[in-house]
Order: C-alpha cells, then sequence, then structure tokens
C-alpha cells in the first residue's frame, strides 16, 4: 500500500504525536508513505527519538504513485490530490458536532477517520453519512509510558500529589480543577497539585505569564491559606513526561471536550488513578471501573475569547464540570471515603490492563482496513449505482 500524506508530525501537541506515532506503525507494517509535513500547524521542533526522527525523514523523501490515497489532516486546505486518487481526511473536534464550516469540504472526502466513537456518533448526528465516517481505536505508546522506571524527586512537593497537564485554554478548563482544590484542600494538608502546562509558549516570558495567571485564579478562590500549587513550564521529551507521570499519584483534567485525550490515555499507562469529566471522546474507554468520572453538564461555547480563536466551535456545545462532584472525586482518590480505602489503586490496575490493548500498530491496522474498505466501497459504486450508498 502508497500514501501521500500532509501531516504535522515536528512539534509536541496531541495532533502531531498521533500523527507520527500513527505513520511510524504504519512504516513498520510495509506501507510506503510519502510525507508532506504540514508546517503551518506549529513552528516548533521537538527533539524526537532518532529512530522515530529517521523514519520521518525518509519518509518526507520517499515518492510515491499521484494516484496514492491522499491523506490530509484536520481539514483539506487545497492540498493537491490527483483526480483519479481516493481523498482521506483523518480529523477530529471537541464539541457536540462536527463544525458547520467543515461540513463541505468533509463531504468530499472519499472518507473521513476519526478517534473516537464520540466523535462518530456526534458529527454523523450533525449530518455526515455514516458510511463515510468512521472511528479509529485509541492508542498510546505503553512502552514509553508505564509504572515502571524512574522518577522525579519533585522539589517542594509534599504529600499525595495530583498531576494536571495541557495547553493553558479555555477548552481545558485548568480553572476548574483549581476551584476544586482550592475549595477541598487547605495549606496544613500534605497534597500538592502540579501544573506541567504553557500559556503560549516556553519562555521566560511565557512562563511568568503562566505562573500569574495560575496564582490570579487560586487567589479568586482562596486567598488565604492557599494549597500548595506547583508549576513546570519548560518544554520536555515524551520521556521526560513519562517519568513525571509516574512521579505523581493521580492525573486530574476536567477538560471541556476532547476529541481522543491522549493525556488520559497516558496516565492510565503510567498506572495512576484518573479524574475525569463524565462527557467526551474519553468516555470510549474511561468508566466507572477504570477511572473517577465527575458528573458534567452541556452548555453552549459562550466564552467570546475561545470563539474568536476558534469561531468554528460557534453555536457548538461543550461539557462544565460539577465542581463539588470533582471536590469529592479528588478528596476520595487522596485518602478514600466510606471505607472504600485502596478503590483508587483497584480502578488505576484496572485501566493499566486495559490500555495495554490500546497500541499505535491496532490503530495503523484500523487504519488500512479502512482503506481498504473504502475501495471496496468506489468498487461496489461504479459497479452497482443504484445499490451504493453515498
Amino acid at each position: 500500500m502508497e500514501l501521500i500524506v500532509y501531516a504535522p508530525v515536528w512539534g509536541q501537541s496531541g495532533y502531531e504525536q498521533v500523527s507520527r506515532n500513527l505513520l511510524c506503525a504504519l512504516d513498520q507494517m510495509g506501507v510506503n508513505i510519502q510525507l508532506h509535513p504540514a508546517n503551518e500547524w506549529n513552528n516548533e521542533i521537538l527533539g524526537l527519538p532518532s529512530n522515530m526522527l529517521s523514519r520521518l525523514k525518509r519518509m518526507v523523501n520517499t515518492r510515491v504513485s499521484q494516484v496514492s490515497p491522499t491523506v490530509i489532516y484536520q481539514l483539506p486546505r487545497a492540498q493537491p490530490i490527483h483526480v483519479d486518487a481516493p481523498s482521506i481526511c483523518y480529523t477530529l473536534f471537541e464539541t457536540d458536532r462536527c463544525p458547520k464550516p467543515w461540513m463541505d469540504s468533509l463531504m468530499k472526502m472519499d472518507k473521513i477517520l476519526v478517534f473516537s466513537e464520540f466523535n462518530r456518533q456526534s458529527w454523523i448526528n450533525s449530518g455526515i453519512s455514516e458510511y463515510k465516517i468512521s472511528a479509529l481505536p485509541p492508542a498510546v505508546d505503553s512502552f514509553l509510558y508505564n509504572p515502571e522506571g524512574p522518577r522525579l524527586m519533585i522539589e517542594n512537593a509534599r504529600g499525595f500529589k495530583f498531576l494536571c497537564s495541557g495547553d493553558f485554554t479555555e477548552r481545558k478548563n485548568f480553572e476548574a480543577v483549581i476551584e476544586a482544590y482550592c475549595g477541598e484542600f487547605s495549606f496544613k494538608e500534605d497534597v500538592t497539585l502540579i501544573f506541567k502546562c504553557h500559556y503560549g509558549g516556553f519562555t521566560k516570558r511565557y512562563r511568568r505569564d503562566c505562573i500569574n495567571k495560575l496564582r490570579e485564579i487560586a487567589m479568586c478562590f482562596k486567598p488565604l491559606d492557599t494549597p500548595r500549587i506547583l508549576f513546570w513550564g519548560d518544554k520536555i521529551s515524551d520521556h521526560a513526561m513519562a517519568t513525571l507521570y509516574r512521579s505523581v499519584d493521580c492525573f486530574v483534567l476536567a477538560s471541556r471536550g476532547e476529541g481522543l485525550g491522549l493525556q488520559y490515555l497516558e496516565a492510565m499507562a503510567s498506572g495512576i488513578p484518573v479524574i475525569a469529566c463524565d462527557w467526551g471522546a474519553q468516555t470510549d474507554y474511561l468508566d466507572e471501573m477504570n477511572s473517577f468520572p465527575v458528573k458534567a453538564y452541556l452548555k453552549i461555547i459562550d466564552d467570546p475569547n475561545y470563539i474568536v480563536k476558534c469561531p468554528q466551535a460557534l453555536n457548538s456545545k461543550w461539557c462544565q464540570v460539577d465542581v463539588d462532584d470533582l471536590r469529592s472525586k479528588m478528596r476520595f482518590v487522596m485518602g478514600g471515603h466510606d471505607g472504600k480505602i485502596g478503590e483508587e489503586r483497584r480502578r488505576a490496575d484496572i485501566a493499566l490492563k486495559q490500555v495495554r490493548r490500546f497500541t499505535w500498530q491496532n490503530m495503523a491496522i484500523s487504519f488500512i482496513r479502512e482503506v481498504i474498505n473504502m475501495y471496496d466501497h468506489k468498487r461496489t459504486a461504479q459497479l452497482n449505482p443504484e445499490m451504493a450508498i453515498a
């Protein structure tokens, strides 16, 4: 099989992690890939492992047939597609529907691949044909993210350690985690909330801005007796991030919406309990048996700052966490309630067993299967136009 792929691969965003891991898994299976890195997605270049870097560079220099399937990330943006070549878009969105401005472009694709059943169902409800869209299975590198390996001695951390990570955006909703944490705990308790995050970038100025933003939010909810909050704003490798997961006791994130949720998968694979909203793509693999879902309710996205940055989210909904339930779940995981001490460990162990099935190889196999099915459908349409389903 040969593919022409337009994808972002060099940076640390979740989309870039998915792209390069999926492409490397396809390459390992013998798929010839002509890669066009989508540098407009992100200008940063992350220090990647040498074997992965050499694979990606080889793909950049590979040339395949012009009529090979053309694979485009997120949304078609006038990438050249041969008139006889099938077109595939792999994409996601974090709200309750497919963005309306995307519909026309996506409907021109021969196949749409998303990364969760959550997205697939909501996009079908938005008007995408169920025969055109499929969901790939979740994946994470369990060789990298696992309970065994080095741990960090985190300076100034004390007692039980919560970790919250990601890009400091409206969608990630760090404010709710701070509100719950400050409302539930005091400085006298042996507990620490660690933010591994960035706010615009990783330079000294951006780190200072992020610290000030975290401090401002914490002071709003608890100006006195504020429980311990630490910040790590450096750009780090995947190996260092895996070490950080192993060094904490629980991962918590009250994201308003996810299209895949790599951080939850990484935390599961690292063997630590996970607290997450009960709405979003993570509900494909998180439940009451393997994590601590927090009650959330849907609401129209009314944050003007987010709409300005992401106008395609206009008139969509995402979730808002129940902060009281989040407080309760954080307290439970830290110390247990009602004689259930150890429940957090039991659920984390179940998650660890389940997540080991979520491999990039399985995602690549599903990807190949969807390409084959796409050709079968096109052949059926050519032979039996009346029977073909749009």
